[in-house]
Order: C-alpha cells, then structure tokens, then sequence
C-alpha cells in the first residue's frame, strides 16, 4: 500500500496487521476484531477494487466473509460482510479467490461446511460488499466438500477456477463467465 509492505495474520479472532521492512522485520500497526470474536481469519486475499484496496477474510466459525478497507496507514477498516445462508456455502470457510473479469470483478469462497458444502460465487462492489451470484451445492460430479485451495488459469482467453475438495479427494475445474 504506497511505500508500505503489509503482512496480515489471521488469528483465534482477530487479524493481526505488520509492516515489513527491507531486512524482513515486522512491525505491529493494528489489530482487528473478527465478527463474533470467532475466528479463526482463513483464507485472507488482498486486492484492489475500483481503486480501493480491500482485504476479504473467511471467517472460519464466525461463517460469514468479512471486507475491510485498507486505509493508508496499513491499518483496517470493516467495510462489509456477508453470512451464510441455506442457499451459500460459507460455513467454516477456508479459501477464497479473486477473479478480475473484463467488467466486474469476484469473489468466489469455499470451506469445510458440512451440512451444505459447495462453491460461492460473489460480484464485489466498489464499496467493498458482496452481491450473491450462485452457488453450487456438492454432489457427485463436482469435488467441493471441504474446499481448502483455488487456483485460477486463462488459456486462449477463457477463465478457469479449479477447486481441491479435501472431503472428496477430487479437483473440480470451473469455467468463469464475465458475468
């Protein structure tokens, strides 16, 4: 963020924020709640949306995804979150992915969720919030229960997110749309 280096550390609950100097020292700036005091802070990405930097978090147990602004001294700022539902998959989340897409970019959450495992798919607002695209619910085509990585690859202009289910033992590959 400008001149800084920033390491974010995901703990019991909280995100702990440092700075990292040239020599690999880290520095405290802040330290920021999680919703529910919950935690574990999973899956934490860094990216930039329409000019504002955000930081989004799986929130393991709190089961929702948190979005804090980064403010220009390193520090966070709540700026959203979204809970699970019956009809999202974000319960004991572990893993997210952005996707930067010609018009929008996305926000795509997985984790150990038991009841209703699956994938999320997520369009992410200038502001920081999430508007709920889609789902998919686990079955017996698609590896999605215990989703804990994602990985992202362009080939001849076409977007694809692959997903580790580590209940399933399998790899699930996604074709992601503009929309």
């Amino acid at each position: 963020k400008g001149d800084l280096n920033l390491v974010f550390v995901g703990g019991a609950g909280d995100v702990d924020v440092f700075s990292l100097d040239s020599e690999g020292n880290l520095t405290p700036i802040s330290n920021h709640e999680l919703y529910k005091k919950k935690g574990p802070a999973r899956g934490m990405v860094a990216d930039n949306i329409g000019g504002t930097d955000f930081l989004f978090v799986a929130n393991k147990h709190g089961n929702v995804v948190e979005t804090f602004k980064i403010l220009d001294n390193g520090s966070l700022e709540r700026a959203a979150l979204i809970e699970d539902t019956e009809d999202i998959h974000l319960a004991v989340g572990i893993t997210l992915q952005v996707i930067h897409m010609k018009n929008a970019s996305y926000l795509f959450a997985g984790g150990l969720e038991k009841e209703t495992p699956g994938l999320s798919a997520f369009k992410i607002n200038n502001d920081g919030s999430l508007t709920h695209i889609q789902s998919m619910k686990d079955d017996e085509k698609i590896h999605t229960d215990g989703i804990i990585g994602m990985f992202v690859h362009k080939i001849k202009g076409k977007t694809y997110l692959y997903t580790s289910g580590f209940q399933d033992n399998g790899v699930s590959s996604f074709r992601i749309y503009d929309n």
